[in-house]
């Protein structure tokens, strides 16, 4: 994602720089042909013009960025604060962060550019209403035009961005007197000051990074951005919520190294009742074990590919079952079966008690003589870490009725009936599979959805 920002930005700056260049080639002649003619007595400079030159190559690339590279699709807004980063906190990766450092690092240039080009920028309130001015403009024709999403964290980024480009020009112009002016303590003063909001800025991320890092398990990418009002909210259940607190296992996503990988297929084929077979293949990503047209290819997260010789097993519903018994699972709900002139498609559903974080989906196909072709296993495993203590699931429903949970509608949330509710596990985002309430509520009669509330305390 981080490649694809860069190479928008490097073409869109091209485009820029070239529109500037001949911009500049025109105006200069028309200003050599006023200077030849004695129709006026400036003094031009290729020195003078570089500066509006390199500015309008940065303005056009920024207008180009945020307008003129967008397709309408959009056209929304969001006028809740800090609900960009906490969606980055809640997706925790270098993707989830770029836009709102993007938002920043943008507005850098220009808090840089406007004190060079004129001297009343040497004030910093005159530099930031024209920055504010620049990016309620962009985000309004965003919003008009349906080409971005009007947030107030843009109008705060941009802001905050331009005000650190200024801090760091008037500490660049300020150094040279430290060392010749008499008044250093002033000077370090004015530097210190000016440095401040790009030392507030890196603090307060270097903190964000080093709490994430440092709690035990991740973050989920569902959470909630931000509060819901459900003051005037009707709250009903058809069922009793459970109060006792309770203990139960968080589980860690299998990664199998190749040799982990190699292992893992001779257990499968041993289980199948199969030849064990050597190995083909073997990378990070994925290890292949074949012979005589037989190929088992196993992934590191523990899926795995099974493709067999016309007559290798007996198929059939009973035995389509056993397979997964084989393998140490059982059948979650009903297995589907498709059917077509050539081939039998079978999809199991399976689970484990012992291991409730562990499941996942068995695709069987068969041949018209019905044996066994193909055996595609897609599943999650997942080993146990440690067991933790639980809110109740009466403590995690007052998140519910907080209004901690995402609706993505327009239309306000009139009733909350809870349906039931359920322990499940989900991944967060340093792969490790936390329990969390499940609740499925119907809201205002008519949308029925599930309300995933983390259940560790």
């Amino acid at each position: 994602m981080w490649d694809a920002i860069y190479h928008q930005i490097v073409f869109t700056a091209a485009i820029s720089a070239a529109f500037t260049v001949i911009f500049a080639l025109v105006l200069g002649t028309i200003a050599f042909g006023l200077k030849k003619s004695g129709k006026t007595s400036y003094s031009f400079s290729i020195q003078r013009g570089v500066l509006p030159c390199l500015f309008m190559i940065y303005l056009l690339t920024v207008l180009g960025l945020t307008l003129f590279t967008r397709s309408g699709t959009m056209g929304n807004a969001d006028l809740h604060w800090f609900s960009s980063y906490r969606n980055a906190w809640n997706r925790f990766s270098a993707d989830s962060w770029k836009m709102p450092l993007y938002n920043i690092l943008m507005f850098v240039p220009l808090g840089v550019f406007l004190p060079l080009l004129h001297p009343s920028f040497n004030r910093l309130w005159k530099l930031l209403i024209w920055a504010a001015a620049m990016t309620l403009m962009i985000e309004t024709v965003q919003l008009l035009t349906s080409t971005g999403v009007f947030e107030v964290d843009d109008l705060m980024n941009n802001f905050i961005g331009a005000w650190i480009g200024w801090g760091l020009i008037k500490t660049v112009l300020l150094l040279p007197q430290l060392y010749k002016g008499p008044d250093r303590k002033s000077i370090v003063k004015k530097i210190f000051f000016a440095l401040l909001p790009f030392l507030i800025v890196v603090s307060l991320i270097s903190a964000i990074f080093w709490r994430y890092h440092h709690q035990p398990y991740g973050n989920f990418e569902n959470a909630w951005i931000y509060r819901l009002d459900l003051s005037e909210t009707v709250f009903q259940a058809e069922t009793a919520l459970d109060a006792q607190e309770s203990m139960a296992w968080v589980y860690l996503r299998v990664h199998f190294t190749p040799r982990e990988m190699e292992i893992y297929a001779e257990k499968i084929l041993e289980k199948l009742n199969l030849e064990i077979m050597p190995v083909l293949e073997t990378s990070s990503d994925q290890v292949v074990l074949g012979k005589d047209g037989k190929k088992i290819t196993v992934f590191p997260d523990g899926q795995f590919e099974l493709e067999l010789a016309e007559a290798a097993l007996a198929f059939e519903r009973q035995a389509a079952l056993t397979l997964v018994n084989q393998l140490g699972f059982e059948l979650k709900e009903e297995l589907s079966v498709y059917s077509t002139a050539s081939q039998t498609w079978v999809t199991i559903p399976f689970s484990s008690k012992a291991n409730p974080a562990t499941n996942g989906t068995a695709v069987l196909e068969a041949t018209e003589t019905l044996e066994l072709a193909f055996f595609g296993w897609h599943v999650r495993l997942a080993n146990r870490v440690e067991q933790v203590k639980i809110k109740s699931a009466q403590e995690a429903f007052e998140a519910v009725k907080r209004g901690e949970f995402r609706w993505n509608h327009e239309e306000e949330i009139r009733t909350l009936t809870l349906l039931e509710y359920a322990l499940v596990y989900q991944r967060d985002t340093k792969n490790f599979y936390q329990p969390v309430w499940q609740f499925t509520v119907r809201i205002n009669e008519n949308t029925t959805m599930y309300l995933l509330i983390p259940a560790v305390k």
